[in-house]
């Protein structure tokens, strides 16, 4: 049990040690995304999806989502919090953790949605 809340917190850890600068590369104003093999194994971890794309120019794109490091932050607090009050958090605390982040950030796209339809 302890290994598994252990992954867990090393997992988080990637998502709030991952910098723009390890997935990313600028050429002037140009930003593309740096070839796998360039990019750190632990900055994989923050990588939330990748999504290529051709605009309507024809020119390639590329949409990087990262997950929420400021959530990453949070869950790693609540449990260190707990593992303070000598509990340590069990499996199912944090797949309830990882499950209201998920809601949160559904609904964070949805609002995000919303807006942009209402702004076109």
């Amino acid at each position: 049990m302890e290994d598994i809340n252990a992954n867990c917190l090393q997992e988080l850890n990637k998502i709030v040690k991952a910098s723009l600068s390890d997935l990313l590369c600028w050429d002037g104003d140009k930003i593309d995304l740096k070839s796998p093999k360039d990019i750190p194994m632990e900055a994989w971890a923050a990588v939330e999806s990748i999504q290529r794309t051709v605009s309507a120019n024809g020119e390639p794109t590329v949409k990087l989502k990262l997950y929420d490091k400021a959530e990453a932050i949070k869950l790693i607090l609540q449990t260190q919090s707990k593992s303070r009050e000598n509990k340590n958090p069990t499996i199912y605390e944090l797949e309830k953790l990882a499950q209201n982040y998920e809601t949160r950030q559904s609904s964070r796209e949805n609002d995000s949605n919303r807006k942009t339809e209402k702004s076109e």
